[in-house]
């Protein structure tokens, strides 16, 4: 399903460019005798370790290369979705919409929680709590904006039902499973969004090891083995897709999750 007007959606085959599908069709057979033999040593090695170090040769190395190379040059500077998920009050979809999501910082975690207690959603004690207490000076998080990329992981519940269940994000609820009064009144605040973005396929081609992904997901047909990815500078959000729009529960089975959260 495409849920912007432009954008290559990892797992949506219709969305990617013609130049790609017709690569990989043109080399079907012989991905999927690499990836065959590929298999057969990863399932050997496990037990000899000679393989490990001396892996033998695939005979269809040299085309596996070769589309490899082809499939990245034709994604240069091409447009990856991305998602973000999240709960948000009205105001803060507001500001999203003109700003995008922004990198974590100190900064953005007390704008964050002032506009909460100036408005007296939490009490001064959760304030001070929350204040005290988050991660935005965390190594892993700081100056970063995560996305993950495939459609199939809003079903995910295990991976989002906090995220969409619980106010501001990891970055502040992490600390503060064992406070349940301050957990059940962040979980009442805002309401679960789907934020859709796009980013440059070049922040993603290496890092993220983009095209035997690729390549993996066309040629066996199983679910396209999706990552997060994060980004020092401001997303853009093209669509945010509220939890009253019939399409987040398309997306998502969202009314049928376990209520771990109690809310």
């Amino acid at each position: 399903m495409q849920l912007i007007d432009s954008g290559l959606s990892l797992d949506q085959k219709k969305t990617w460019p013609h130049t790609i599908v017709d690569i990989l069709e043109e080399n079907v057979f012989e991905l999927k005798e690499y990836l065959k033999f590929e298999k057969i040593v990863d399932r050997k090695a496990e037990t000899n370790v000679l393989l490990r170090i001396q892996r033998p040769y695939n005979q269809f190395e040299t085309t596996f290369q070769q589309v490899s190379k082809e499939i990245n040059n034709a994604l240069l500077n091409e447009n990856i979705v991305g998602y973000h998920c999240t709960r948000l009050l009205p105001d803060e979809i507001n500001e999203l919409q003109t700003n995008g999501l922004i990198p974590l910082s100190y900064d953005l975690i007390k704008s964050k929680i002032n506009r909460l207690v100036n408005s007296r959603l939490i009490t001064n004690d959760q304030y001070q709590a929350l204040h005290d207490n988050n991660q935005s000076n965390n190594c892993f998080r700081k100056n970063k904006v995560c996305l993950f990329h495939t459609q199939g992981t809003f079903k995910d519940y295990w991976g989002l039902y906090k995220l969409l269940g619980i106010w501001g994000g990891e970055s502040l609820y992490w600390y503060h499973a064992a406070n349940k009064e301050l957990l059940k009144r962040l979980c009442e605040i805002g309401d679960p969004c789907i934020v859709v973005c796009k980013v440059c396929s070049n922040e993603l081609i290496v890092r993220y090891d983009l095209i035997n992904r690729i390549i993996n997901f066309y040629i066996t047909k199983k679910p396209f083995e999706d990552f997060d990815s994060f980004y020092e500078h401001p997303i853009k959000a093209e669509r945010i897709i509220k939890r009253d729009d019939d399409l987040f529960e398309k997306l998502t089975n969202y009314s049928q999750w376990k209520n771990e959260l109690n809310t």
